[in-house]
């Protein structure tokens, strides 16, 4: 509880006690250490609550005390009237304030740091206001000596204390005309040191554009050099080759060896050319990954060929530890073999004695392939680690004379890690080798970028729909690339059945083509097995053959289409492209030519429904339930946006995919609100046909999965 200790007591009779209690409040301040603007702040709400006081009850009292809590000290002004619950005074200080009431009070709240009301009939009305005081703590002897002061005070006359405001207003205004001045001033400096930043801002641009045509131009040249160098670089590698299997005739012992620092000094050029090249194209965003089928022991395999003539000396070994029963890769396997030469070629060069292991495993999931590369060699201090995968970055050790290279071989490792979703990371310690971990999933992410409006055909384009290819003849795997390149389809390629069945396991295919003449395996069984497969069994096979006699039984089995090879193109295309023509599209647009350019356009593969307006398009989305919607934003009467709306509302049509195919350009709120009910945002001005066809086989595709 808190402690109130009185000041002084001052009875309101007299016009002339208003001027009185003004001139004590701001004397009682100033003796409380408040500063010249808080005297005057406590003298005018003092005066302005006893006006009213005394116009109300003509008497009444003003006490002034000092109020105590813990270590914080308060002025404490009460205004109440002797003549207890006097109505007059009730009414003035009520809740709405009367009138003329109204703007001295409500100065006075702003003035102090509370103001309260308390009244009741029995009570009286006691009007409190407070403020906080500043240190040092006020003690009652510092009180008592006040109280005696204010006793022997002559109090001023009315006269005095106009004159004594005046000053105060006077001061007030000096104050607030310097404050002005000043306030001109800092706005003059900050709109000269505006001008200084907008020029800074104009010249950083300036040399941002300078910087960017100048990478741009450094990206350029290395790609032209690199494709320059690395030309007669494999010249000179192949002609050693040739000198080393003696093919124009035998060598003696130290030709072969000069041949062998030449093979070797060239080779190392071409790694480092080859490092260069990489960076232009990743700088460029213009290193694209190429996804094939492979297996474990295929990578591994040609990992040990190359590195089988560099590890001969008896005391540094080279062990690979590979699981049984490894799942297939889908991936890019030359940046996969890219990043563990590079590893496997940094541990050799750090090690000098013990091993070089290359362990592989699954993550838990069983999605991930963990390539673990660990050496026995000098290992790498904490503080070379922070700058490892940097650009251009070298250890600088006792054996660093003896290695060679640009520094880029762990900084475009890292990088191409993460173009295949993956990642690269090291353990290292002084004396104890280190550990390099390559994380790559089995099957390469297609992660399709979110439209912008820039290019909002960007999503699409990315799309492209799997064809699974068994086939055990590259030739025909190639002639099969061929067909597919450049359209809405991509090759899955694998050379086995049993890789084929580790495919269907993760992906779903639009369509299988076979080949039923398969080494040491029966691409007839293959079809029972999938058509037997309830999962499976709506997958169209297309049986691509040498064999004339087996049309009737693949037919008999389930296959689609039966046909010798060389499997003509157009003929494949087409037959893919119809195998959705039963399907249903329906546009929402009110164009007239943005339905028949759409309908030329995916027509001739789905039947395509139009609709000219949101409501015609609403009855036969819920008449039709067709498999796809495309709808536009911009039409009379509903708009696209209501009928996503109607659309999502009903159970009829909710779970229809719904694309929007528009030219209205979107805000960036606009476009999140689409797309948390679409499933995806196009625009009319830049897709392209293979891109829409593309899109809707997606759609269907997830559908059917």
């Amino acid at each position: 509880m808190g402690t109130q200790i009185p000041i002084y007591l001052m009875s309101l009779r007299y016009e002339e006690d208003i001027a009185k209690a003004r001139s004590l409040a701001r004397t009682i301040a100033d003796r409380l250490g408040l500063d010249k603007q808080d005297q005057v702040r406590v003298a005018t709400a003092v005066s302005e609550v006893v006006r009213v006081a005394f116009a109300t009850l003509k008497r009444g009292e003003v006490a002034f005390s000092l109020k105590s809590e813990g270590t914080s000290q308060t002025l404490l002004i009460t205004v109440s009237d002797r003549n207890k619950g006097h109505a007059g005074l009730q009414a003035a200080f009520a809740e709405p304030l009367a009138p003329e009431v109204s703007a001295g009070i409500t100065s006075a709240r702003r003035l102090m740091d509370q103001l309260t009301v308390e009244s009741s009939p029995r009570e009286g009305t006691v009007v409190s206001l407070e403020k906080a005081l500043p240190g040092p703590f006020i003690t009652a002897q510092r009180i008592a000596s006040l109280v005696t002061e204010l006793t022997q005070l002559t109090p001023q006359n009315t006269l005095e204390e106009i004159r004594q405001q005046n000053q105060e207003l006077t001061d007030i205004l000096e104050d607030l005309r310097q404050r002005q001045i000043q306030l001109t001033q800092l706005n003059q400096e900050l709109a000269e040191t505006n001008q200084g930043v907008m020029a800074l801002y104009a010249e950083l641009e300036e040399q941002a554009q300078q910087l960017r045509a100048a990478n741009a131009q450094k990206s350029r040249y290395l790609s032209i050099m690199s494709h320059e160098v690395r030309t007669p670089l494999g010249s000179i590698v192949a002609l050693t080759r040739i000198l080393l299997d003696r093919l124009d005739g035998d060598l003696t012992s130290e030709q072969e060896q000069q041949v062998k620092l030449i093979q070797s000094s060239a080779q190392d050029l071409l790694d480092m050319v080859g490092n260069i090249l990489d960076l232009a194209k990743l700088e460029k965003g213009k290193l694209e990954v190429e996804p094939t089928t492979f297996e474990l022991s295929q990578l591994t395999g040609g990992l040990r060929g190359i590195f089988k003539p560099l590890f001969t000396k008896p005391d540094l070994a080279l062990v690979f530890d590979e699981p049984a029963d490894f799942p297939v890769f889908l991936t890019d396997q030359k940046k996969v073999a890219q990043i563990l030469r590079n590893l496997i070629s940094n541990a050799y060069k750090f090690t000098e004695a013990g091993e070089v292991r290359v362990s592989v495993s699954l993550d838990s999931t069983g999605s991930q392939a963990i390539f673990a590369v660990s050496d026995t060699g000098i290992g790498i201090s904490a503080e070379d680690q922070e700058y490892l995968f940097q650009d251009y970055a070298q250890l600088h050790t006792h054996l660093h004379k003896r290695t060679t290279g640009t520094g880029l071989g762990l900084s475009i490792s890292k990088q191409l890690a993460e173009l295949l979703g993956g990642s690269l990371t090291v353990q290292s310690a002084p004396g104890k080798g280190s550990t390099f971990t390559l994380t790559v999933p089995l099957v390469y992410p297609q992660v399709v970028p979110a439209p912008s409006q820039d290019d909002a055909s960007s999503r699409v384009e990315g799309v492209r729909l799997p064809v699974l290819v068994v086939e055990d003849e590259p030739e025909d795997i190639g002639h099969y690339e061929h067909i597919f390149e450049d359209t809405e389809f991509r090759v899955i390629a694998v050379r086995s059945l049993k890789q084929a069945w580790q495919i269907l396991a993760r992906i779903r295919p639009v369509a299988i083509i076979l080949d039923i003449l398969m080494p040491e395996e029966s691409g007839l069984e293959f079809l029972v097995q999938l058509k037997s497969d309830e999962s499976l069994r709506d997958i169209p096979v297309v049986v691509a053959t040498v064999f004339e006699r087996g049309r009737k039984i693949a037919a008999l089995l389930g296959a689609l289409e039966y046909v010798i090879k060389p499997v003509p193109k157009g003929w494949l295309l087409a037959k893919l492209r119809q195998l959705g023509v039963a399907q249903t599209i329906l546009l929402i647009d009110d164009d007239d030519v943005g339905r028949y350019t759409f309908k030329k356009a995916v027509g001739k593969y789905y039947t395509v429904i139009e609709a000219a307006d949101g409501a015609e398009g609403l009855q036969r989305a819920r008449e039709l339930a067709p498999e796809v919607i495309f709808l536009d934003l911009l039409m009379p009467g509903m708009s696209g946006f209501e009928v996503l709306d109607a659309l999502k509302a009903d159970q009829k049509t909710r779970d229809i995919p719904v694309i929007i195919f528009s030219s209205k350009e979107l805000t960036p709120e606009e476009h999140h609100q689409l797309m948390a009910s679409a499933e995806a945002v196009l625009s009319k001005t830049v897709v392209t046909s293979e891109a829409l066809l593309a899109l809707i086989r997606s759609m269907l595709v997830k559908e059917q999965m």
